[in-house]
């Protein structure tokens, strides 16, 4: 767990950076020849990887059979995606957070709500794998997560 809320943890390597150290890093372009239209990121002085890209994450598709449409007749999709990720900064909670999304048939996103947030990577795939159980055992989307936070 990170002490200072401040601080900034890469992805790739867990190295830890207080938010004066992270803005001095080396930077390298986001999408070489067009640093005017996608800017930069801090390269991990330790590991040499960029910050925001390829960060840890776990994610799981989710197809229910039978969404009982009465209860939320405005999504009544059966795809759910779960998504949990490393933030790289400490952010309502945690450096880990957990999201679901509905999908509609055309594979858009129409939902999404955060559920949790985590501070270590073992909180974060148990919690993970909590949500999945949860939703594939009641066979349908609770959008109101929140009361099991």
């Amino acid at each position: 767990m990170m002490s200072d809320p401040f601080a900034v943890e890469c992805s790739h390597c867990g190295s830890q950076y207080s938010f004066d150290d992270y803005i001095k890093l080396k930077k390298r372009a986001v999408k070489q020849g067009q640093v005017e239209k996608y800017g930069y990121n801090p390269v991990c002085s330790k590991c040499n990887k960029p910050f925001h890209k390829n960060k840890w994450c776990i994610t799981t598709d989710i197809f229910l059979n039978n969404i009982d449409k009465r209860l939320h007749p405005k999504y009544p999709q059966k795809h759910i995606w779960v998504s949990t990720v490393h933030l790289e900064f400490y952010h309502h909670g945690g450096i880990y957070e957990t999201m679901f999304f509905v999908i509609d048939q055309k594979g858009d996103r129409v939902y999404s709500e955060m559920y949790k947030h985590y501070n270590t990577k073992e909180d974060a795939t148990l919690g993970h794998k909590l949500i999945c159980s949860k939703i594939e055992k009641e066979k349908k989307l609770i959008i109101m997560m929140k009361d099991a936070c």
